[in-house]
């Protein structure tokens, strides 16, 4: 699937992934990444190669050419994307322990979702079966 821009997929349900992705939309002033509920990338086919049960294990990014990464790479592929941070996560991805680094950084955060959310919102959406 070709995007115009890169999109971030959060989990709408969740206070603090919803805060986060408020916090960086407005870190996008030029609007240069579309921020997309999970739910809504799975009902349009975003998430068509990654399997439904894992939907909300975490957040993702997707590039233009539709390649999605989650986890820690994801969080430096939207800080890449956002002006101000672009050199910043350009520079911690290219240093040794940097995507490492991004990784424990996502964990933390994850640790958060996982307590601030409803256990219901960590299941696939209705209507569908995991794959």
């Amino acid at each position: 699937m070709q995007l115009r821009r890169p999109a971030f997929l959060y989990d709408a349900d969740c206070g603090a992934c919803s805060r986060f992705k408020g916090m960086a939309s407005f870190l996008d002033a030029p609007h240069a990444v579309d921020f997309v509920s999970i739910e809504d990338a799975g009902r349009t086919g975003l998430l068509d190669n990654v399997p439904r049960s894992s939907w909300y294990s975490s957040s993702r990014m997707v590039a233009k050419d539709g390649t999605v990464t989650a986890r820690g790479e994801a969080l430096l592929a939207l800080l890449s994307e956002l002006p101000g941070c672009r050199f910043p996560s350009t520079a911690l991805g290219n240093l040794p322990h940097g995507k490492t680094s991004a990784e424990w950084f996502y964990g933390v955060l994850s640790r958060v979702h996982g307590s601030s959310c409803a256990p219901n919102t960590l299941k696939p959406p209705a209507g569908g079966s995991a794959r």
